[in-house]
């Protein structure tokens, strides 16, 4: 709802329906589904929260023409705090899901050293009993990822007026990055 309200007019949105639980399978849609918004001229960015943060990271080391801005990704599903239950609804049908056991071949971590640092930002509640903030900060000083840090942000980010710089700073990223010299970008650039 709320990039429909701040970005529907001026940037494709797609939000496509994986299944995040089944990583294989995620992948070849989600790699799919990135083939299908390429187009001349057109960036695309990537906005990912949680397990699709998780997911963002993954597309970022086999796509290098996306840039990624992720909200409280999970790098280690390993590391996922044992005492909050993993979503088991469907966001969009109400099916329960069933949750394959965190391991290295369900959940591979994220690839942090494939990363293209200048294309990738995190954002971080610093608050978060869902995904624990640390290893993430720990992270970004190891590999120099540009962050920020809210501090009154839990698992859920507030969609208010930092939310929307930081997207705006994720279009213009992708846009920059996307223009070959002498090109101009279309103006209806995609967020996924």
């Amino acid at each position: 709802m709320f990039l429909r309200e701040h970005y529907a007019e001026t940037t494709i949105l797609s939000c496509p329906d994986y299944r995040p639980q089944f990583f294989h399978e995620s992948v070849d849609f989600i790699d799919a589904h990135l083939d299908e918004l390429r187009a001349p001229g057109r960036a695309i960015a990537v906005l990912g929260s949680s397990m699709g943060g998780w997911h963002a990271l993954h597309a970022l080391s086999r796509h290098a023409d996306i840039t990624v801005l992720a909200l409280n990704p999970v790098l280690n599903p390993g590391t996922l705090r044992r005492d909050s239950p993993p979503d088991d609804v469907d966001q969009s049908s109400g099916t329960p899901l069933p949750w394959p056991e965190l391991s290295d071949e369900n959940f591979p971590a994220a690839p942090e050293t494939m990363l293209d640092r200048s294309r990738l930002r995190l954002l971080i509640g610093a608050r978060d009993d869902v995904v624990p903030p640390q290893p993430t900060l720990e992270a970004c000083a190891r590999h120099h990822w540009s962050h920020r840090i809210f501090a009154e942000w839990g698992h859920r980010a507030e969609l208010g007026t930092a939310m929307r710089e930081e997207v705006n700073a994720l279009l213009q990223r992708a846009a920059t990055n996307t223009a070959p010299a002498g090109f101009s970008i279309d103006q209806r650039g995609s967020i996924y």
